[in-house]
């Protein structure tokens, strides 16, 4: 059995409009080390999570996730990365990255319904299942 969270998500992936999403670009700096880069990025979060910008703040998240998951280089700085961000924020990035991942960032500026507390909401399963999902409608 699925939640209404799981629902929502699906739901969200499914969407076609619009084809070409205005997307922001990462706001990771190859000139500032790894950190500070999570820090910055963290407050970047955190302000569009003020502002109630719900697709800026999924973007960000999703900034995130990538680069906890591809720009660390052992278990060790991953999780130092990680302990930057409150517990509740890093769930919520790497889930949103791992469900994401395949389709990219585009798509997720099409979910109409989505918020970053959906995808803290979804259990283990559900972000397994979500993912292979994703991957399937990436390759069709």
């Amino acid at each position: 059995m699925t939640s209404t969270y799981y629902q929502i998500i699906y739901d969200d992936l499914l969407e076609t409009e619009p084809l070409l999403p205005i997307v922001i670009p990462s706001t990771y700096e190859e000139d500032v080390d790894l950190f500070k880069n999570v820090k910055n990025m963290y407050g970047y979060l955190l302000r569009s999570a003020r502002r109630k910008d719900r697709l800026t703040m999924l973007a960000n998240a999703y900034h995130i996730g990538q680069v906890l998951e591809y720009r660390t280089n052992s278990n060790t700085e991953r999780n130092l990365c990680g302990q930057i961000l409150s517990t509740y924020y890093r769930t919520a990035c790497v889930q949103i990255f791992k469900i994401y991942e395949s389709l990219g960032l585009e798509h997720l500026y099409r979910s109409k319904q989505a918020r970053l507390w959906t995808f803290r909401k979804l259990k283990k399963h559900e972000v397994d299942q979500l993912t292979q999902e994703a991957m399937l409608l990436s390759i069709t």
